[in-house]
């Protein structure tokens, strides 16, 4: 393996815990991450003319992201995504849960894995993040070991491999949450950035409140990313795709692209879902409307309260695993 890794101390936590920033680099892109949150501070990778420039969305310094409530590469759980009504029942038990988000929890509540401190330890080409989320954690049951694994590749791809062992029957559904501008922030949002989703036969039908519905086919509607699609097309969109692939398939899932740089993102998963949004609701200071779009690769949402979906529930003696990898080239 060809990636090298330094460090350097990117900031102090209110309880005074030193913030160290990972850098991994192969020497054609490189990977910033820090220990608290497990967060993505940035990735640099080169357009077709071989000019290096961030690709994804973030802050400039430690400061902003202590007690941020928005997710610029932040490793989500215990939970990803939305859980109606703020709760769910569990072997006879039911499980209050933070109302964040109009009546739903949100990406594990108030309580956020983006604010917490992770022991880390450097392999080889990797950097992998871990603690215990406790019992009761979020509202959540169960003591959760969790382990998130960055690595670079000489390939030029990020992958990031979760597990999680727990010692009661809890959800688990984890994800990042990284706002990508494949322009290289050269463009005024990612509108005209494009996605395809070949495999990608199905979507999930929300709510008001983006609480799923029902399961549709995309052929023939908004949704069908078998060919090139505008980012911003129709207004952008906050949706779970489902592919058609085997359960556990390591598969290619997504291709993003900026004509104009001619830089190209690949996405790898063994998640059966992937949640699109493209940023039409962000109102940060220094990323406002379509300022990046986001690639979630997860479980099914709300499978916690809805039994048409595949179950996110980690028993115990049971370990969970979930893999993404982000490749990077030009054309």
């Amino acid at each position: 393996m060809s990636t090298r890794i330094t460090t350097r101390p990117f900031g102090v936590r209110k309880d005074g815990k030193q913030v160290t920033e990972y850098i991994l680099d192969n020497g054609y892109m490189e990977v910033s991450l820090m220990d608290h949150g497990a967060i993505i501070l940035g990735i640099r990778v080169p357009d077709k003319a071989g000019k290096k420039e961030e690709v994804t969305l973030g802050f400039e310094t430690f400061s902003e992201y202590e007690g941020c409530t928005h997710n610029f590469g932040s490793f989500v759980g215990r939970v990803a995504n939305r859980i109606s009504g703020c709760a769910f029942t569990l072997d006879g038990v039911t499980y209050k849960l933070d109302n964040n988000n109009n009546g739903a929890s949100l990406h594990g509540g108030f309580d956020r894995y983006n604010q917490k401190f992770y022991d880390a330890v450097i392999g080889d080409g990797c950097v992998t993040f871990s603690r215990t989320s406790a019992d009761m954690e979020q509202g959540f049951p169960g003591n959760l070991n969790i382990s998130v694994t960055y690595a670079l590749s000489d390939d030029n791809s990020l992958s990031i491999s979760y597990k999680a062992t727990t010692d009661k029957n809890t959800p688990v559904n984890f994800t990042n949450h990284a706002f990508f501008d494949l322009s290289g922030g050269h463009a005024a949002d990612i509108c005209q950035q494009e996605l395809r989703m070949e495999t990608a036969d199905r979507y999930m039908t929300v709510d008001p409140i983006l609480i799923p519905t029902d399961i549709v086919p995309t052929k023939g509607t908004r949704y069908d990313f078998s060919d090139w699609k505008q980012m911003g097309f129709e207004g952008g969109f906050d949706n779970a795709f489902l592919f058609d692939k085997k359960v556990g398939e390591v598969a290619k899932v997504a291709t993003a692209r900026d004509v104009v740089s001619g830089r190209r993102m690949d996405v790898y998963t063994d998640q059966p879902s992937i949640q699109l949004y493209t940023g039409q609701n962000n109102n940060f200071p220094t990323h406002g409307k379509y300022s990046g779009f986001c690639l979630e690769t997860q479980g099914y949402i709300n499978s916690v309260n809805d039994s048409r979906f595949p179950s996110c529930i980690l028993k115990l003696g049971e370990e969970y695993q979930h893999f993404v990898a982000y490749h990077f080239y030009t054309e």
